[in-house]
């Protein structure tokens, strides 16, 4: 009797903790339901976002014109003459950092301006007044030597800014001594304009599918000029809005 009394009670237990946990599973639930919409609110919201900023670009004409100019000549120069172009990128990063870091200068002096220095003179004067008045002489001996020290703040001249030296733009000259030392084809500016508008033409004709070598005016035209501005053809046209720019 009494083991069918036992038993009988720990079947109710058991079933006592179903209805927990079934209320902790649902909750999880829930959590991950409510955590999911979320996600897709923010992902809506940023999509909507992106969407009005392409529509607003592609409603004026000129600015993305200009904008798919640059990133064709920035995409021809990387495709066509890759060790030039990471040579550049360099030597342009170490000119930037030489100037900047002849700008730099930092000294005590430099941290107060001149009203700052005056108010905290003015500051450490009442302090010394008071700190004499009640004979601390120690506290006042303190502030004695700040007051010196501001004085000659003051007077020290602050140091002049060095200017970095106008260099002339030698970039492209340097790079190109490099560049002679490998087998790589150095593309001038006006080559470079050139194959822009192959690619501008076709890109802007929105019945073109392809660019067909033949079509191309540049009697001189590369295999590995073709092949770029056909590569960027096929990867850029789906961007380009159905508008006339």
């Amino acid at each position: 009797m009494y083991e069918q009394v036992q038993a009988g009670g720990t079947s109710q237990a058991g079933n006592s903790s179903q209805p927990t946990d079934n209320n902790i599973s649902s909750e999880v639930q829930h959590i991950f339901a409510e955590a999911k919409d979320f996600n897709v609110t923010i992902k809506k919201s940023v999509i909507a976002q992106f969407s009005t900023n392409l529509d607003i670009m592609y409603k004026n004409g000129e600015r993305l014109k200009s904008a798919i100019e640059k990133t064709l000549r920035i995409l021809l120069k990387l495709h066509i003459q890759p060790k030039k172009e990471r040579i550049r990128r360099k030597y342009i990063n170490e000119l930037q950092t030489t100037s900047d870091a002849s700008h730099t200068v930092v000294t005590e002096n430099s941290i107060f301006s001149r009203n700052k220095k005056r108010s905290l003179l003015n500051k450490y004067r009442k302090q010394l007044h008071k700190y004499q008045e009640k004979n601390k002489t120690t506290k006042a001996d303190k502030i004695a030597r700040k007051i010196e020290h501001i004085k000659e703040l003051q007077w020290k001249k602050k140091p002049k800014r060095k200017k970095a030296v106008a260099k002339v733009d030698n970039t492209d000259q340097d790079v190109e001594t490099v560049i002679e030392e490998d087998d790589e084809v150095n593309i001038s500016g006006r080559r470079l304009a050139k194959l822009k508008g192959i690619l501008k033409s076709p890109l802007y004709n929105h019945d073109a599918e392809m660019i067909n070598k033949q079509d191309i005016e540049i009697s001189d035209l590369s295999e590995k000029e073709f092949s770029v501005c056909f590569m960027l053809f096929s990867l850029l046209k789906q961007y380009i809005p159905q508008k006339d720019l």
